[in-house]
């Protein structure tokens, strides 16, 4: 969705024109100035200096999914109903959170919504879970 642009040039008392690019929208207050400049070189310049850091943010951006799909695609949870059956044979609870917490975000949510939905919350490790299991950070605590 293209943006509002809202582009002024003044003529300032000192014969000196000042031009103030702003940006309308509904994520920002009304007005929000992008930049004021006092010559046209100067707001080419702040124009370009722009431009440089979209594209850095679009770099960004592109590392991000690249991480994110790198650890899609790297995935260890495999059957979360045998990751619970390990999970449920380590020696001590700090054995259980280190396995869980071990796994990537992602993998962890998968396998928490496993137990959640698949485990007897009453008997066995189910309740140590489901009493320790943040889902926010998908992390065992």
């Amino acid at each position: 969705m293209p943006r509002d642009w809202i582009l002024e040039v003044q003529q300032g008392l000192d014969a000196v024109c000042t031009m103030r690019l702003r940006l309308q929208g509904e994520s920002l207050v009304e007005g929000d100035v992008v930049a004021t400049c006092r010559s046209l070189d100067e707001f080419r310049d702040e124009i370009a200096r722009m431009k440089a850091e979209l594209d850095g943010v679009l770099e960004t951006a592109r590392q991000k999914m690249e991480t994110l799909q790198k650890e899609g695609a790297g995935s260890r949870a495999g059957d979360p109903a045998k990751i619970w059956q390990e999970m449920e044979l380590t020696s001590s609870e700090k054995d259980m959170f280190a396995l869980f917490n071990g796994y990537s975000s992602s993998d962890r949510q998968i396998i928490a919504e496993y137990i959640l939905t698949h485990v007897n919350m009453f008997k066995g490790r189910g309740p140590l879970f489901s009493e320790h299991y943040d889902s926010a950070t998908h992390l065992l605590e």
